[in-house]
């Protein structure tokens, strides 16, 4: 079992960053603590939008999410600037049915990799799905993850992100308050024949 972070329960704005950085599992954002109407439970990305993005980072939300009252919370709780274009953007938040393609996000540059998207995946939940076998920096051996509702594709994805390194795209999934961080660094290969 993945590790469980206790970060961000009362505070999701300033206690975030502490679990979105490393690599694991960790517990989301209470509900109270953010307007889980607005969001209607979309825990996970609004905690990570509050913790990650502020007036100088370029935020692009799945067509679903924004909404004139969407942009009107984040301008007032971190005051992150919308963009319609992927390529533009430092974070993109995205339910897994309308997760843009990787390679439409900004890859970075060989000078400047840090420069490339973050993306946030709303997926159905962290385990249940397809196991994949992780490995790379920072994972002894390997580790087996089995998020349920990737996007299609989505592993055939992160091989093509692998080939860019030091550019590519660092990849976070979200499931209720739950959030599993796959850098470009991670290596995942499905477990059995079946996995997408």
């Amino acid at each position: 079992a993945l590790p469980r972070l206790d970060a961000l329960v009362n505070n999701a704005g300033a206690m975030a960053p502490r679990a979105a950085a490393p690599a694991a599992r960790a517990t989301g954002a209470d509900g109270r603590a953010l307007d889980a109407t607005l969001w209607n439970n979309h825990v996970g990305p609004a905690a990570l939008a509050l913790a990650l993005c502020d007036a100088d980072t370029r935020l692009w939300l799945a067509p679903s999410w924004s909404t004139a009252e969407t942009a009107a919370w984040i301008a007032f709780q971190c005051g992150a600037p919308l963009t319609r274009d992927t390529e533009r953007a430092d974070f993109a938040l995205a339910p897994a049915g309308e997760a843009p393609d990787l390679k439409t996000l900004s890859q970075g540059s060989q000078e400047y990799p840090d420069r490339s998207t973050t993306l946030v995946v709303e997926v159905a939940a962290l385990e249940g799905g397809d196991e994949i076998a992780l490995s790379g920096p920072g994972i002894e051996g390997t580790r087996v993850i089995a998020p349920k509702g990737l996007p299609d594709g989505f592993l055939a994805m992160r091989a093509a992100n692998r080939l860019l390194f030091p550019r590519g795209v660092d990849v976070i999934l979200a499931a209720g308050a739950d959030i599993l961080a796959l850098p470009r660094t991670t290596v995942p290969c499905p477990k059995t024949p079946e996995a997408r």
